[in-house]
């Protein structure tokens, strides 16, 4: 209480900020480039030419991020305890402002898709934020086991497919989701491992919680041992195949041993993913 009433007491300048913080772009920055894995080596060429479209496509993918965290923030001011994960939480009052801001990150991302990229952009940011707002408000992902994990996958993935030419569609792009899924549900898993306590004071079901946590890991790590299984279906070549079951390998060995400090862990293969998924997509590039 003291804190909000510290919020209310300052100038709109600071308010603002706080509620632009709400959209918490640190924790999703790094994802604003999944656009690029829709080009092939040829886009890339011809990027020096073509950039504005490219730049189009990763803010496009940053509107519906913004709006999917920071409308995240908004639904769980009251239930998370961190405000260094949530900076809403030692202000809730703040939460029509950066409710408002979220709804303008989407609008802009929608517009941006329409005018610079076509309708399938569009259609694909429509996708994730109707993901993102699934997930947190309304019926909430994580309040039904298993349907958080498919909301979570349908705010990232779409972005994927931001930049995508049906007539020149990259060889390896379908190898490349198929493993950034996968990778991205296992991370999801630890993560509610992490918020294990904190969702079941809010009473939210998520399918750790439905699993329990010994479950939960076993289930994040056999997650990880589908990669290879992908790689094998979709991976172009054997090069690739064998980076993504090594990059698999060493998230799913990190996942094994998420119950003694799943927050860490969380970091630790959010690190190792991005890392990998970056080297797979340049060998994929550079083949």
């Amino acid at each position: 209480m003291i804190r909000s009433a510290q919020v209310e007491g300052q100038p709109a300048r600071s308010r603002l900020a706080l509620a632009l913080a709400s959209l918490r772009a640190p924790q999703w920055l790094h994802f604003c480039v999944l656009p690029l894995a829709a080009l092939d080596r040829e886009a890339l060429l011809a990027l020096p030419h073509a950039w504005p479209r490219a730049l189009a496509g990763c803010l496009a993918a940053s509107g519906c991020l913004a709006f999917a965290y920071g409308i995240n923030a908004v639904a769980e001011r009251r239930s998370d305890r961190s405000s260094g994960k949530n900076p809403l939480v030692d202000a809730p009052e703040l939460a029509p402002l950066a409710t408002a801001l979220s709804v303008l990150a989407a609008l802009l991302a929608l517009a941006l898709a329409l005018w610079q990229l076509g309708m399938m952009a569009a259609l694909a940011c429509l996708v994730s934020i109707l993901c993102g707002a699934t997930y947190s408000v309304g019926i909430g992902g994580k309040k039904v086991p298993v349907l958080g994990l498919l909301l979570n996958l349908g705010i990232f993935v779409p972005l994927g497919a931001l930049l995508l030419d049906p007539a020149a569609i990259p060889m390896s792009w379908r190898h490349e989701l198929a493993v950034f899924a996968l990778l991205l549900i296992q991370n999801q898993l630890v993560h509610e491992l992490a918020d294990y306590d904190e969702d079941r004071a809010a009473k939210a079901h998520t399918t750790a919680r439905f699993l329990r946590r010994r479950k939960t890991v076993r289930v994040a790590t056999a997650i990880g041992l589908l990669v290879p299984l992908a790689s094998i279906l979709l991976a172009p070549t054997h090069a690739e195949a064998l980076l993504a079951s090594l990059l698999a390998g060493i998230t799913t060995m990190l996942t094994a041993e998420s119950r003694r400090d799943p927050a860490r862990t969380r970091r630790d293969h959010r690190r190792v993913a991005f890392v990998g998924s970056a080297l797979l997509w340049l060998l994929a590039r550079l083949a």
